[in-house]
């Protein structure tokens, strides 16, 4: 749906990082659902380490920061998942981060000058995806918006959200 619809072919032309990202940051996401709520699995954490890791190289900490904030929902708004977030799998994930998103950051920081340009790209990203939210109007300005961005699909969005406000069950048994 998403390769067919206009705001993603836009964004596709101008090989940005950030559709990857996005595609590794819904993946991560995705991924940890089913590692917390599905059986115990080490592959599970594993993938979610990868994917966080891969999407950190793309962009850096904003890949990282919307799976992290699931993590910790998960731990506050569902108690008895609050086990799966701490078995020693879970473990796995933040390891094989580590070991595919950190050596490409320590052969930059090893350079002479690679340590300011690292910093100031560090700084530049979290700054951008923290602090300086730079959009043309509030949110009320891209809901109307969003559903013409997203043709033909996004044509689709207002009544399937009417559905499911009609019926809050239909969505129990998609898995």
């Amino acid at each position: 749906i998403a390769a067919t619809s206009m705001l993603f072919l836009r964004h596709a032309m101008l090989a940005e990082t950030d559709m990857p990202v996005s595609m590794l940051t819904a993946l991560t996401i995705l991924l940890l659902h089913r590692a917390i709520t599905g059986p115990p699995s080490a592959r599970a954490w594993l993938l979610v380490g990868s994917c966080s890791g891969l999407g950190f190289l793309f962009k850096g900490p904003a890949a990282v920061a919307l799976p992290l904030l699931v993590y910790v929902a998960y731990g506050v708004v569902s108690p008895q998942q609050r086990r799966a977030l701490w078995q020693r799998r879970a473990l796995l994930a933040p390891v094989t981060f580590a070991l595919l998103a950190l050596p490409w950051y320590l052969a930059v920081y090893l350079l002479p000058e690679g340590r300011a340009a690292l910093q100031g790209s560090i700084q530049g990203e979290l700054q951008n995806t923290f602090l300086d939210a730079t959009h043309e109007g509030s949110l009320f300005y891209y809901f109307p918006r969003l559903p013409a961005q997203m043709l033909p699909w996004g044509l689709l969005l207002p009544p399937a959200l009417w559905l499911v406000g009609l019926n809050p069950g239909v969505l129990e048994g998609v898995r």
